[in-house]
């Protein structure tokens, strides 16, 4: 038998979300330092404890899997589960998310003006984001963390933000389907 082996993590709060019922909703980010993926957990803090209630590879992910589990929860203690903070902060964040879709043109100005920074800053060019068929874009992580927080570009810091609450993240590159006019 082989003994566990533990995995070294990095958490990252991505999002609080405050609900009527008075607690809070706290979705993070969870990396782990292995040829794991990452992957987001939602978790309800009432003040007094703060529980894990589901996982997922987005936030929404995670929040469904912990409105399905309160659900459930509440059913079983036969008590109203139409207060499910869950619920409330999945649509606040669907809301918010529709706020925030960009159009493939103002992608393009964001995504040009980062490359122009790394472009200064390394003196090569840099192709950051990839424009693909289907209303697709993909953004490299790394490259975008490095201008976020080596350079404090705040160009990338407010596209960063966007896509890591927004997208689908897979082998190092945030996928992005960027709105269409009309």
């Amino acid at each position: 038998m082989s003994t566990p082996k533990f995995v070294n993590t990095k958490m990252e709060i991505v999002k609080e979300i405050g609900t009527e019922t008075g607690g809070i909703v706290i979705i993070y980010l969870v990396t782990p330092e292995s040829i794991l993926k990452e992957f987001y957990i939602a978790t309800f803090d009432d003040r007094f404890m703060e529980v894990v209630w589901g996982l997922g590879d987005t936030p929404e992910e995670a929040l469904k899997d912990a409105e399905m589990k309160w659900d459930r929860m509440k059913d079983e203690d036969e008590q109203d589960s139409s207060d499910n903070p869950f619920t409330e902060a999945l649509k606040k964040l669907t809301e918010e998310k529709e706020g925030k879709k960009l159009t493939k043109e103002q992608l393009s100005e964001m995504c040009k003006k980062i490359e122009k920074t790394a472009k200064s800053e390394n003196g090569e060019e840099t192709v950051i984001c990839h424009f693909t068929e289907h209303n697709r874009v993909w953004v490299d992580a790394k490259d975008l963390d490095w201008l976020a927080d080596d350079l404090e570009d705040s160009t990338a810091k407010k596209l960063r933000d966007i896509m890591k609450y927004s997208t689908d993240f897979w082998g190092g590159f945030y996928y992005y389907d960027f709105a269409t006019e009309g």
